[in-house]
């Protein structure tokens, strides 16, 4: 299992938040995700056989935020 955390641009409000974890989670191979609001932050971890970093980053910009990349295998 791969722990990621990243920054999201644009995630402000609570609606935000829901599309932004529907995004991750609906990336075969996620296990968990934590989302803190207000510092934009998401951590997640998932099978590095099921999916990779790129599949999870993708999907959020395909919902229209933006994605600084965090720091790998926490």
């Amino acid at each position: 299992m791969t722990t990621r955390k990243i920054q999201i641009q644009g995630m402000t409000a609570k609606e935000d938040v829901e599309r932004v974890e529907a995004a991750i989670r609906g990336v075969w191979g996620i296990q968990e995700v934590a989302i803190w609001p207000d510092r934009a932050e998401v951590t997640f971890s998932y099978d590095e056989r099921a999916a990779r970093y790129e599949d999870f980053k993708t999907a959020v910009l395909d919902r229209g935020y933006g994605v600084v990349d965090g720091e790998p295998n926490l």
